[in-house]
């Protein structure tokens, strides 16, 4: 049965849920942690008046049980509240950045990866600006001088790029990167192939080459998560605005990416 049809015989019990603010607010602050009937007046800023009867019909939909004092969400109010965050983030994450995802190709980012989008909810874009046309690379290059491991996806580079590696590596810091099959035969030509042999010598970098079609250019450290994308044709990268992220759940996401076109890579040994 197709999701157009199952919405079609319980659009009434779905608009019943999800139409209500109290409701929706609910479920998600008891996701959190059991509470109150205080704690959730406290949190919805409504009186009990207010919330008792939207307890009461989530209850009747058995979404929410009741633990002595305490509310708290039912086995299926667990899972339908963990859909409920998931489309929340998500869309968070598509309304605050709009601009930046209208503006750029998104073919390079992979299912499992764009499904968890709303990771990267509290990540913030950085552009150029005429007072600081290199404001993007200054922030990535800074950044990289401060991490002390770095996860690269790409499929474009640079000598500047080129050299930014090299230098953490000199420093004994840990580097992978996964590139394209195309990027890959690049390397071995003027202007890189002096760098990329100077690259491949140092034990601490491990170069991977994938198939994968890739239109991205990121990387994910302890610290920080750099994410580029090509602009809308995508054939050209864009240097001029990428989105970063330093917390916990952006960093997660970006290992999560990183690893993922690593499983679908082969690593290229010394020449």
């Amino acid at each position: 049965m197709s999701s157009t049809t199952v919405y079609g015989n319980i659009e009434d019990e779905i608009k019943s849920i999800f139409r209500s603010r109290l409701q929706t607010q609910i479920l998600l602050s008891l996701s959190e942690e059991n509470k109150t009937l205080l704690q959730l007046r406290e949190i919805t800023g409504s009186s009990s008046q207010a919330v008792i009867p939207k307890i009461r019909i989530l209850e009747s939909s058995q979404l929410v049980e009741r633990d002595g004092y305490n509310y708290c969400l039912s086995l299926m109010g667990k899972v339908l509240t963990s859909k409920m965050q998931d489309y929340i983030l998500a869309f968070g994450v598509f309304n605050k950045f709009k601009d930046f995802w209208a503006k750029h190709h998104l073919g390079g980012i992979p299912e499992p990866l764009m499904n968890d989008i709303g990771d990267l909810i509290d990540s913030e874009i950085i552009r150029e600006t005429t007072e600081d046309v290199s404001k993007v690379l200054s922030t990535y290059f800074g950044c990289l001088r401060e991490s002390r491991q770095a996860f690269v996806v790409s499929s474009m580079t640079s000598i500047e790029l080129i050299d930014a590696v090299i230098e953490r590596l000199a420093q004994g810091i840990p580097v992978e990167v996964v590139i394209t099959r195309d990027l890959f035969l690049k390397l071995d030509k003027e202007p890189y192939i002096e760098k990329y042999y100077e690259m491949m010598k140092f034990s601490n970098f491990k170069l991977f080459v994938t198939e994968e079609y890739v239109r991205v250019g990121t990387t994910v450290t302890e610290n920080f998560l750099s994410f580029g994308l090509y602009k809308k044709d995508g054939m050209l990268f864009d240097l001029t605005e990428q989105l970063f992220s330093f917390d916990k759940k952006g960093l997660k996401w970006g290992k999560k990416f990183f690893q993922f076109y690593k499983d679908r890579s082969v690593m290229i040994e010394m020449p």
